[in-house]
Order: structure tokens, then sequence, then C-alpha cells
């Protein structure tokens, strides 16, 4: 989805109506001498009817003032043009964006770019630059916010279903895992799940990252039951309540700790009986 800003397309210091048509016509005759009809702008390829499309909207003046205001906002446009992210970096707030009829008109643009942005922040584990993107109120509307963070969710959906897989491998006795090598099932779990990543994203992803905790408790208890090491399984529980969950499930993995903690304890008592002959 290309945000084409016709103010700035036209290079205007005015909004004044005048003006406008006259660098239109001056910005037609530049897609006529154009080999292809389209001409580049901020690394963007724009053809003449989209520009034409983008510049009609100058004529409804609500939808004016926005662009408007888009260009006065270098960090907010060159965002919505490339998903440039100093937007985020050097984050000002400004009056307009508490108008919800501009977070409609803006939403598409914006939910677009911050898809991606915030997908190869988290996926690169960029936490400095995260932070940065979910501190302030995002620009898109409620129905956008789906679509704002569609290719994470999906991600991290996958993760999912690779923690179940995981667990049913091992309740089936189907994994590669042995008892000898079952550290590195925890050593594998440490390297997929990056906590601290995890505990910045906001509360949308707070039943995703419930799901994730709870896929852990299961696979600790399958190391335990086929495995055989309540160890590694106490560590992986440990490690799932490191991340932000709600009260329900961190109640769920407590209680599996303390079975753990008994039974790890009734195993020491055990060895340390003395042998009688």
């Amino acid at each position: 989805m290309k945000f084409i800003n016709p103010y700035e397309v036209l290079e205007l210091d005015t909004p004044d109506n005048s003006e406008v048509k006259k660098a239109k016509r001056r910005k037609l005759t530049e897609f006529d001498l154009s080999d292809d009809g389209s001409i580049e702008f901020k690394n963007l390829k724009i053809h003449k009817a989209d520009f034409l499309k983008a510049a009609d909207e100058l004529d409804n003046e609500q939808t004016s003032q926005f662009y408007w205001s888009i260009k006065n906002n270098p960090e907010l446009s060159n965002f919505l043009v490339s998903g440039d992210t100093w937007f985020f970096v050097n984050y000002q707030t400004q009056r307009i964006f508490s108008n919800p009829d501009f977070v409609e008109f803006v939403s598409p643009y914006f939910a677009f770019q911050y898809n991606k942005v915030i997908f190869q922040t988290f996926d690169e584990g960029n936490t400095s630059l995260l932070k940065k993107l979910v501190a302030n109120p995002i620009l898109v509307s409620p129905a956008q916010t789906d679509k704002a963070y569609q290719k994470l969710r999906e991600f991290i959906n996958n993760q999912i279903q690779d923690l179940n897989q995981t667990e049913t491998d091992i309740e089936n006795e189907e994994t590669h895992y042995e008892e000898d090598s079952v550290e590195d099932v925890f050593s594998d779990l440490q390297e997929m799940i990056n906590v601290n990543i995890y505990n910045i994203l906001p509360t949308y992803f707070q039943s995703q990252r419930n799901d994730i905790a709870q896929k852990l408790r299961n696979i600790s208890v399958e190391v335990f039951n086929n495995l055989n090491s309540s160890e590694i399984a106490l560590q992986i529980i440990q490690f799932a309540l490191k991340l932000n969950i709600n009260n329900l499930t961190k109640r769920n993995l407590e209680k599996t700790i303390i079975k753990l903690q008994k039974f790890i304890k009734k195993e020491q008592n055990q060895k340390n009986m003395p042998l009688y002959f």
C-alpha cells in the first residue's frame, strides 16, 4: 500500500488552492514527459493515475488538512511512505493524533508499515527499538488493529504450534530427545522463546504469552513423565514463569512447580538414606 501525499509530490510550501492548481499542471507535464508515465518520489515509483487520485482528495477540506499536517511532520510522513522508524525513536505527540477522523484517515497506511516494522524488530531481537515502537498509542483504528499486528501474530502462532508439536513428540516418544540429552530440550526452548522481547509486546499479545507459558508447562510435564528428568522439568517451568502472564496461568504453573519440588525433595531424601546390610 503506497502512501502518496499530494502536497509533498507537488513540492508546495502552501496549501493555497491556486498554488495547488499551478503545481498540479507542472507535475502532470512531468508525468507526460516521462518514458513510462511515472515519476520517482522518496524511492517510490508513482504512476500518474495514483497521483491524480491522491491530488483529487485535496478537494475535500478535511482530507486536505490531514495531508498538510502530515507534510509538516516529516518523521510521520517518512514512516507512512517507507517504514522509517525515526518517528518512534524521536516520538513527539501532536494534538491531531487524538483526532479520531485523522486516525481513521491515516490508519490503513500506518497499519501497513507498522505490521512490517514490528515483526522485523521482534524477529531481529531489537529490544531497544521494540520498546520505542510500543511506547505510545499507534495511529490505527480499532478496525485496522489486527492488520497492524498480523505478521507478528502469525509468527507467534507458529511458535505455539511448534511448542505443541514438541510436547506431542515427547509424549508419544517420537522425539530425537533422549534421557541422556534431556538438557537439550531446555536449551532449545530458551533459544526459541526470547522472554525479554516477548515481555515488551503490548497487551494485544497477552493471550499468546499465556499460551506459550502453558505450552512450556505441558512440555515440562512430558519431560518429567517420558524423559525422567525432574530437574529439567523444573527449569522449564521456572523459565515459563519469567514471561509476563496472567494470574490464572501463573497459579497453574506455580502449582506444578510445587509438585515437582516435592518430588525432587523426595528423590534427594531417598538418595541420602543409609544402606543397611
